[in-house]
């Protein structure tokens, strides 16, 4: 059974508080999670890897636990800090080296992260990864990309409705939100609903400013311009049916690394993570141990 109380809390470079879980022993395998998400979503991630790993899983500020209004500020949603906080668990946890596993917006995050603190990473392997200007293909159109980045935040009244209208949207009834997510991000056929409804429960807890920012940081952001640099052994998984990180993403992501293996999983969503695990991660695990 996952654990989902918080091993412990690692102080970051403002004092915000970062909750963070280990599971098993061994070589650390240190996860970066994905936009929005909770510790259900790495569910057997960690279950296919802490037999041989000692697998630290972490909240990003704003995520989960680890949820300090000090420290929720939207300027606080840049990759500068997120790559602080990392840094602050692994300095924490006294980590000199770790094994990195990314998920959809963590797989940009564990590239940004092997390029800045290229000491510390051993292999990489990412899922589903967006990589920059993710919201330019967003379910085949860039309508997205193009109204994003225009969005103010500098004006009050409006960051309370971004929090208003995140929260009502996130706050409809269950099965509503499964079969909306059904439609481009998620197979029902595949995905169990008692591993899904952590996730989607959880959004209305985000604050809908933070995550605002955060969207847009990650959408200008962009790792491809250093990928070259990354000599790191590094796993690229896609899956066939994902519209939001799409298979062409990985590829290309895959050409521009100096030592890369692409695998592409056969129909699965952005959550193929959730519906196809025994797929998936018997890969990451051969990779790891390799």
């Amino acid at each position: 059974m996952q654990n989902t109380k918080p091993t412990g809390y690692a102080p970051a470079n403002d004092n915000h508080k970062l909750a963070y879980y280990i599971e098993g022993e061994g070589f650390p395998v240190f996860i970066f999670n994905g936009f929005t998400c909770v510790q259900a979503n790495l569910k057997y991630a960690i279950e296919y890897l802490k037999n041989d790993f000692q697998v630290i899983s972490w909240d990003y500020r704003g995520h989960g636990e680890s949820m300090d209004k000090a420290g929720m500020h939207s300027s606080k949603a840049n990759l500068d800090q997120f790559m602080a906080d990392a840094n602050s668990v692994f300095d924490h946890l006294q980590l000199k080296k770790a094994h990195i596993f990314g998920y959809s917006m963590g797989a940009q995050f564990s590239m940004q992260f092997a390029h800045d603190y290229p000491e510390k990473v051993s292999k990489i392997a990412c899922l589903n990864g967006i990589y920059g200007k993710v919201f330019d293909q967003f379910l085949g159109t860039d309508l997205l990309g193009k109204i994003l980045p225009g969005l103010p935040r500098e004006i009050p009244w409006l960051n309370e409705a971004y929090k208003t209208l995140w929260k009502a949207t996130h706050s409809i009834p269950f099965e509503i939100k499964f079969r909306i997510a059904t439609i481009a991000l998620l197979d029902r056929g595949l995905a169990k609903t008692e591993d899904v409804k952590p996730f989607l429960q959880s959004m209305s807890t985000l604050d809908g400013e933070f995550m605002l920012a955060l969207a847009q940081e990650i959408h200008q952001h962009e790792t491809y311009s250093f990928l070259s640099e990354i000599k790191n052994p590094s796993l690229i998984i896609a899956s066939g049916s994902d519209l939001f990180a799409t298979p062409a993403i990985s590829e290309k992501v895959h050409r521009l690394l100096p030592d890369s293996e692409l695998i592409i999983i056969s129909k699965g969503t952005h959550n193929s993570n959730l519906e196809k695990p025994e797929q998936i991660f018997p890969e990451v695990l051969r990779f790891f141990k390799a």
